[in-house]
């Protein structure tokens, strides 16, 4: 009874490792390859006197950033405000593109 144990284990073992020495990555292709993305992301802080300030220089930003966004420069753009009370804020931007020279996709 013990050997037959064993070798059912031997046998569903060996039937495990003949799946994962398959090739793994047939799982993760698609018939069409994504273009590559990249994404910088800058984090930084702002006094609370200064937040008013702040945020009309965001608005300035986010016209020339839609721009870039409606000529090709950049995928998308996004602001975020981190709140970590009660002595932590910060304030953070991404940009995504598409190509590091800076040519429209």
């Amino acid at each position: 009874m013990r050997t037959r144990s064993i070798k059912g284990l031997s046998v569903l073992g060996a039937l495990t490792l003949g799946m994962l020495a398959g090739d793994p990555a047939w799982a993760q292709t698609s018939g069409t390859e994504k273009p590559l993305m990249y994404t910088y992301v800058s984090t930084w802080a702002v006094p609370r006197a200064m937040w008013g300030d702040y945020q009309k220089s965001l608005a300035v930003d986010d016209e020339a950033l839609s721009k870039a966004v409606a000529e090709g420069t950049l995928t998308g753009f996004g602001d975020y405000s981190i709140f970590e009370p009660p002595r932590r804020a910060g304030h953070a931007r991404e940009l995504v593109f598409g190509r590091l020279d800076g040519e429209p996709d």
